[in-house]
């Protein structure tokens, strides 16, 4: 895998960073955390079906190899362990603004570990959630809990996996590790020279764009990078190719699950938020020599690419990144709005499988009409209002105190503007076994 422009930025990085650490995860943790984030620490599918291209590979002696495992960004390929990744923390406090808790909420499917609640006690806010509770007071600001729980009188999946079939809670810790990490051959896409570097090097690998014209400026590959498919697409594995094959000892980039952002003052990083780090030392070269991707174009906004047809994607068209091109703070850049989409998301997942779980008690029509009543305004970009709805409708079928009531006061508020009238018929239902079963 060739490329122009050798002579890689690298530097010397010293810095707080911060995992959930695998190798002090009871059984219970570790069971936990794959249930509940598939393919965060393990690897996720395996292949269990008869592969026609395998089979037909092996009567020709053809060696084939797939791999249906979950990616993560910047690997290159299945050989990188899973345990590199880090989040960037501000001091030992281990305060990553939340960066470590949406990354997990990433690899989320709501229809296999039910409802979750994911407390990082590093952060002050979760800290004073979770201390509330007698049994959970003790434990060491260095966890994350995830609580279990129950939807009305249906035992959470994970619960009764482990516990058998009892609607209760269960809250799970799982350590983490905050400690600084000093990395030699460090390429650290917070600061401008190297991340326009970096877009450089990698979009003029030979061969692996054939269809797209090599960029010059981070500006232009970014939106590429926080991509929201898991893994982050074919640029990220190309990428991560390239570093493991050139020994780079760590990357620094932007999460693609919030507000990232970078400070800059005269050239100089002075503040960030966001941000990753992943620890390439000592991992070997990858299994994996090259890659092609064969999209035609780069990523313009933020959102789920299409690699074939940019008709096909989907964008966040609220999401936007704002780039500082001139003067003393040329460099920075912020995006915007991509927090709370993702955010949205996450409430509409779960209220969906409450809304599931309660088919007992609400006719399928009246679930049905709800969940795209949620879709179409996250779709219309009404990204707060909707992840607020999904809240308010979520802690109304798990039994929140006053919550019933203000789910009334929503319904008669939406008929008045006149909203959809089989909508309002099935919030008014939705509402009456909220109440029927408080």
């Amino acid at each position: 895998m060739s490329v122009q422009g050798q002579g890689a930025p690298l530097t010397g990085l010293s810095i707080w960073a911060k995992q959930v650490n695998a190798e002090l995860l009871n059984d219970l943790g570790k069971k936990a955390l794959n249930f509940a984030f598939t393919g965060f620490f393990d690897r996720g599918a395996i292949e269990t079906r008869p592969n026609p291209i395998r089979q037909l590979a092996e009567e020709y002696g053809v060696r084939y190899e797939f791999d249906p495992t979950t990616a993560r960004r910047f690997a290159g390929d299945k050989s990188l362990p899973r345990g590199r990744y880090y989040t960037l923390c501000n001091d030992a406090a281990g305060l990553d603004g939340g960066t470590l808790v949406r990354e997990l909420r990433a690899y989320y499917n709501p229809s296999v570990a039910g409802i979750v609640q994911i407390f990082d006690l590093t952060d002050p806010r979760d800290r004073a959630k979770v201390f509330g509770r007698p049994d959970l007071r003790s434990l060491s600001h260095q966890n994350i809990v995830l609580v279990f729980l129950p939807v009305r009188h249906r035992a959470n999946p994970f619960v009764k996996e482990v516990h058998g079939d009892r609607p209760a809670a269960l809250a799970v810790t799982l350590p983490l590790e905050v400690r600084p990490m000093q990395v030699e051959r460090t390429i650290d896409l917070r600061v401008p020279h190297v991340a326009d570097w970096f877009t450089r090097t990698i979009t003029s690998i030979d061969g692996a764009f054939p269809f797209r014209s090599a960029l010059d400026s981070f500006e232009d590959l970014l939106p590429e990078l926080l991509l929201q498919q898991i893994g982050g697409g074919a640029t990220s594995k190309i990428a991560g190719l390239w570093l493991r094959q050139h020994s780079i000892g760590a990357l620094v980039y932007p999460s693609s699950r919030t507000d990232c952002g970078v400070e800059v003052r005269d050239g100089q990083v002075i503040g960030y938020r966001g941000w990753n780090l992943l620890d390439y030392r000592h991992a070997g070269r990858p299994e994996m020599l090259t890659l092609i991707d064969l999209s035609p174009y780069w990523a313009r906004s933020i959102g789920i690419k299409d690699e074939d047809n940019v008709e096909q994607a989907i964008w966040f068209d609220e999401v936007q990144i704002g780039f500082q091109p001139n003067g003393p703070s040329r460099g920075s850049w912020q995006v915007h709005g991509l927090k709370p989409r993702l955010e949205a998301h996450w409430r509409f997942n779960q209220v969906a499988y409450a809304l599931d779980a309660s088919s007992d008690v609400l006719r399928g029509e009246a679930v049905s009409l709800i969940k795209a009543w949620l879709g179409i305004g996250i779709s219309r970009g009404e990204i707060e209002a909707t992840g607020g709805t999904a809240n308010l409708l979520l802690e109304s079928l798990m039994g929140v105190p006053g919550r019933t009531d203000t789910l009334q006061e929503l319904t008669r508020q939406y008929e008045q503007r006149g909203g959809d009238s089989t909508v309002v018929q099935a919030l008014r239902e939705l509402h009456r076994a909220c109440i029927d079963n408080s």
